[in-house]
C-alpha cells in the first residue's frame, strides 16, 4: 500500500463529501498504521506523521454521517 497515495485519496474523499470512500480509505490507514507500516509524509518527522495520521484516520472512520 501507498500510505501517501491513500492519504491524498482520503483527503479528496472528504473534499467530495464521500464519507463512505473516506471512512473505507480511513480504515485502510489505521489498519496500516497498526501494523507499524509507515506513515504517509505530512511534515516530514515520521514519529508525528504517524500520530497525525492515527489519529485522522481513526476520527474519520468514526464519524456519523446520517
Amino acid at each position: 500500500m501507498d500510505p501517501n497515495q491513500v492519504w491524498s485519496d482520503l483527503a479528496r474523499a472528504i473534499e467530495r463529501d464521500d464519507w463512505d470512500e473516506a471512512t473505507e480509505l480511513a480504515e485502510m490507514l489505521v489498519d496500516w498504521i497498526e501494523r507499524q507500516g509507515f506513515p504517509p509524509t505530512i511534515t516530514g518527522n515520521t514519529a508525528f506523521d504517524r500520530i497525525v495520521t492515527a489519529a485522522t484516520a481513526k476520527a474519520v472512520a468514526a464519524w456519523e454521517t446520517a
